[in-house]
């Protein structure tokens, strides 16, 4: 046996006196190795002998020198959990950001090892001074030490990675995945709600294919990290870099699964779909839960699938159909308000306070009151104060009142003075108030005025809408302000004009029969002065598409092919329009009314400009 495997055997003996007897008797060189680079200083702090730890560095013993690997002595003690070699190593000047030839610093193998080791990884922390630890240095692969500690599901050292002042809890490894994600990937639940839970750490992070942890862990079933993500306001409509939300990758599971015994909070869906309760954990149900939460049944992916279009069963669907709350017509939000009389739900809150709409979208009615009723039987707080869109600028408006706020053209209005100055005619200016154009509205007719004196006192609440009409101009008959009679369902697209005007005509005896011939040539409408109008539109073509009768669901689409370009959203919107609608529609008139309906000025006015 040669001298190295001598003293090799006296470390690993732990005898100190043994060691001290070959160094001082012979000239060995303390930094000597074996074939695989090993020096005697790495096998003590392998087996923990601190005395001889110090008795070699005292004999100068070199604390960097490395293996074949790239391993230094501090590497030997983490990766045995060697406590007080490590402590003696650190305290003796030690490396503590040593990264060997796999960029593996002793920290990464502190959280590496597959029984959690909170005491080592503690001693590395508490280091100070000049050799201070790198708490995010990463591998060759781009992990760090939290990535480990989170895959691994090593609670303990998580938390004290996350009491580091310079932790980043939210840093990308391969695959984009941040801890988080890795937590998700790997079913540790505990270290989920822990991460979930800190302030720092943000729930919305997308790997390199657009996943969020909640997307990650709906498309694996993972229910209880699902349900834990959620209650700590993850985003629940999150869409990957494909398109798909929650609902998508949902439907495309057979059956979830929980880390909980029991999810009683799913029985009241498996009920409602009609569904035993075994099946509580299945993709429908889970998916009716979601839903409810709000994520976007209708939402298209970048295949145009909606996350209904995943359930083949027709019934079954027809089921899911009935548990969703209805769709904002403007924002596809669940939620909205429902106006009355009509009781059509087509505003969420939000859209309803920005767009401060006077008349429903689809059947025009006058909505009564200020505060249109919650679909679920919340009540829209009349002394919250909103900034309200309007005409490029901002105006302050109550939610108590959006209906008294833009007087209604009818015979409802009070009856103006005979004495009052003949208002301008003219186009009003795109950036008068409200209140500026309410004055502004041209003088009513003899009559008008005598139909208005005639009629009993009506409630200033609900308008009733005048069953006398003054005489339309031959040139360009002006739209009624009678009411049709409220529908209960949703009306066909580009039918709901015709409709109510047909309605209107049996309410109104002054009111001349429409003309089913042809439009006349001043009415007709080119491509170019779609494309005109369009330049104008911006952000309010989604209000016109809606009073021109198209679908929010094909708005949606039309938001989502060509995002980003405002304009070509609103030419691509008045083109379907001419396209699919009633060739009796597709006139100036009706479109100036979508246009006036908006409070679309700018593009009103040079829609004017155009008939000149």
């Amino acid at each position: 046996m040669d001298v190295y495997q001598n003293i090799m055997e006296k470390i690993s003996n732990g005898d100190l006196q043994g060691v001290k007897r070959y160094f001082l008797d012979c000239p060995i060189n303390t930094n000597g190795t074996n074939s695989l680079g090993q020096t005697y200083l790495m096998a003590a702090s392998e087996c923990g002998s601190t005395d001889i730890i110090n008795f070699l560095i005292d004999a100068r013993a070199d604390l960097e020198m490395s293996d074949v690997n790239g391993n230094t002595a501090l590497h030997y003690a983490v990766r045995c959990r060697q406590i007080y070699a490590l402590e003696v190593l650190i305290s003796r000047g030690s490396d503590v950001n040593w990264e060997n030839n796999y960029g593996m610093a002793p920290l990464n193998f502190a959280t590496l090892m597959r029984n959690e080791w909170p005491d080592g990884v503690a001693t590395l922390l508490e280091t100070r001074g000049k050799n201070i630890i790198k708490v995010n240095q990463r591998n060759n692969e781009g992990f760090a030490p939290l990535h480990y500690a989170c895959a691994l599901g090593h609670k303990d050292t998580v938390r004290l990675l996350l009491s580091h002042n310079d932790i980043d809890a939210n840093a990308n490894g391969r695959e984009g995945n941040t801890p988080l994600h890795l937590a998700v990937l790997n079913q540790r639940s505990d270290v989920v709600t822990l991460m979930a839970s800190q302030d720092s750490v943000k729930l919305e992070s997308e790997n390199h294919i657009g996943m969020t942890p909640l997307l990650e862990a709906v498309s694996l079933g993972h229910l209880g990290m699902m349900f834990t993500l959620i209650d700590k306001g993850a985003k629940i409509n999150a869409v990957n870099n494909e398109g798909n939300n929650c609902l998508h990758l949902a439907l495309k599971r057979d059956i979830f699964h929980s880390e909980v015994e029991y999810m009683g909070v799913l029985d009241k869906y498996s009920f409602k779909l009609s569904l035993k309760k075994k099946d509580r954990l299945s993709s429908r149900v889970v998916a009716s839960y979601l839903s409810d939460l709000g994520a976007n049944l209708h939402h298209p992916n970048g295949e145009d699938v909606t996350p209904l279009d995943l359930i083949d069963n027709p019934n079954l669907k027809e089921k899911v159909k009935a548990l969703l709350r209805p769709q904002c017509t403007y924002c596809e939000a669940n939620a909205p308000s429902k106006f009355t009389p009509c009781g059509h739900t087509l505003l969420c809150h939000d859209c309803y306070i920005n767009i401060a709409c006077e008349k429903c979208p689809t059947c025009k009615q006058r909505i009564e009151g200020s505060e249109p009723q919650m679909s679920r039987g919340d009540v829209l707080k009349t002394s919250q104060q909103v900034d309200t869109p309007m005409l490029g600028t901002f105006r302050k408006m109550s939610q108590s009142e959006p209906s008294t706020s833009q007087p209604e053209r009818s015979t409802s209005q009070p009856m103006l003075s005979t004495s009052q100055p003949m208002p301008s005619t003219s186009q009003p200016e795109p950036f008068t108030s409200q209140s500026e154009r309410s004055t502004s509205q041209p003088m009513p007719s003899t009559s008008q005025s005598m139909s208005s004196t005639s009629q009993p006192k009506r409630s200033t609440s609900q308008p009733i809408p005048s069953t006398s009409q003054p005489k339309p101009s031959t040139s360009q008959p002006k739209r009624t302000t009678s009411q049709p009679i409220p529908s209960t369902s949703q009306p066909e697209p580009f039918t709901s004009q015709s409709e109510r005007s047909t309605s209107q005509s049996m309410l109104s005896t002054s009111q001349p029969e429409r003309c089913t011939s042809e439009p006349d040539d001043s009415q007709k409408l080119e491509e170019r002065d779609l494309l005109r109008v369009a330049r104008l539109l911006g952000s309010e073509w989604w209000q016109v598409g809606i009073f021109l009768g198209v679908k929010s669901v094909k708005l949606g689409h039309i938001r989502h092919d060509f995002s980003g370009n405002v304009q070509e959203q609103s030419f691509q919107m008045l083109l379907y329009w001419s396209t699919y609608c009633d060739p009796q529609e597709f006139t100036v008139d009706t479109l100036r009314a979508a246009l006036e309906d908006a409070e679309s000025f700018a593009a009103l006015k040079c829609l004017s400009l155009q008939e000149k």
